[in-house]
């Protein structure tokens, strides 16, 4: 169930009037260089390019073996592919797309074996037995007739699980993902998680520009947002811009947020925040409206308007769900502008909020790291649930105020949390 935030405000009596606090215009076309084909560690695609695939090929004899070779461009049919019978000595040339043509291919036993390991959860003995089977499939991935895209998935998953982040990012450096028709889109989230840890940023714009040639736009938000959380600001924003620019696509507003928010963390100018004041108002019931305010609130920071800063975040707050990926990191910019005010107990309590319940995030990560400065005691007091709202009062603003004692209220006190006085108000 997804729970509005705004049924459950704090309302922080500072600075002489009250804060909310709860828990809950086309830009210039950059110039866009493609990225560089990534290096590949070991070449296993030419250590196993001689390896032949063991097919049966549907005729009007019946099944047949067959061994495909290679893949040749002949003038008259086009991409064909080279296939030899069995105790044969010439070879079939068959053009590819040809329906009179039906393969499929043979599992010998040391694949059957290599499924049996996977089933066991045993990686790496897996892709040890698997990987001569795989490459050889790699260069036959266009004949749509046979389904190698799902063992090439198959190999790719267990270089997922046994974490082999170079190898499987080389793997899809050789296999266009054109031709992956079958593979997760969270397989390939996780590999580009992996490497973008790693600071591998040309192998993950290459994965990356190949989304956007092939129009996969929910995936590529996923790839930028990473980008923009790691910090690396420019990747995002090109790719950002290049995806509310679509006119059809569901999160284009949201994209356009984040391209500002990306260009704004490079460096504000006066055209920057001019774009910015520009930008169509956006609705409060529109779930884009919290991020629109977050940005407004990260200009306002940056020329140290405080005080106008924390309005336009609370504001932010106030109209934001649980569900969305910006809270955080809402949370966290207030608390450091709090921070700026030197107002020290709203802040830690701010940054324990965060650590508390999203424990996940990378704010809360950024959250910690912030509290064992100040005082690492206060971490302590953040992983165990229990920190106090004792510095202010606390009010509830509600619409629909019968509903909070029943739905959130118990959530809060089941976490463990220390309630003074003051928070008698909440009942």
């Amino acid at each position: 169930m997804v729970i509005k935030l705004k049924y459950f405000i704090f309302i922080m009596a500072l600075f002489g009037h009250y804060t909310f606090l709860c828990l809950t215009a086309n830009p210039q076309e950059p110039v866009v260089s493609p990225s560089p084909k990534p290096e590949i560690a070991k070449d296993y695609l030419a250590e196993y390019k001689n390896t032949e695939v063991l097919v049966t090929l549907d005729q009007n004899q019946g099944k047949l073996p067959y061994r495909l070779l290679r893949l040749e461009s002949d003038p008259d049919f086009g991409e064909v592919v080279i296939a030899k019978a069995k105790g044969s000595k010439g070879t079939l040339m068959i053009p590819i797309g040809d329906k009179r043509f039906s393969f499929k291919w043979v599992q010998n036993k040391d694949y059957q074996e290599g499924l049996r390991l996977l089933q066991l959860q045993d990686w790496e003995g897996a892709i040890s037995v698997l990987r001569p089977h795989i490459y050889p499939l790699v260069k036959f991935l266009k004949l749509a007739e046979v389904d190698f895209d799902v063992p090439v998935g198959i190999y790719l998953n267990a270089l997922v699980e046994s974490e082999k982040w170079n190898e499987s990012l080389d793997l899809l450096g050789v296999v266009p993902l054109k031709d992956l028709v079958n593979i997760d889109h969270k397989l390939l989230l996780e590999i580009f998680k992996a490497n973008l840890r790693a600071k591998q940023i040309n192998r993950v714009m290459f994965l990356a520009n190949q989304l956007k040639i092939l129009e996969k736009n929910d995936l590529q938000m996923q790839f930028a947002n990473e980008l923009r959380i790691q910090d690396y600001f420019p990747e995002a924003l090109l790719m950002y811009q290049s995806l509310f620019q679509i006119t059809d696509f569901s999160n284009a507003t949201e994209c356009q947020l984040w391209f500002y928010y990306c260009k704004l963390k490079q460096g504000i100018n006066p055209s920057l925040k001019n774009q910015i004041s520009a930008l169509k108002p956006i609705d409060r019931s529109q779930k884009e409206y919290s991020l629109y305010r977050l940005l407004q609130g990260q200009v306002a920071s940056i020329e140290e308007q405080y005080k106008k800063a924390i309005l336009l975040l609370s504001e932010g707050l106030v109209y934001a769900n649980l569900e969305l990926s910006w809270v955080p990191e809402l949370l966290y910019t207030t608390a450091k502008i709090y921070q700026k005010l030197e107002k020290t107990t709203a802040a830690k309590d701010i940054y324990q909020q965060v650590i508390l319940f999203f424990k996940d995030s990378i704010w809360a990560k950024r959250s910690q790291e912030v509290l064992e400065k100040i005082d690492p005691r206060n971490l302590q007091a953040a992983n165990q649930g229990h920190f106090l709202i004792s510095d202010y009062r606390i009010w509830i603003l509600c619409s629909q105020r019968k509903l909070l004692p029943k739905v959130f209220l118990p959530t809060i006190l089941k976490q463990g949390f220390n309630t003074n006085s003051h928070s008698s108000a909440l009942l």
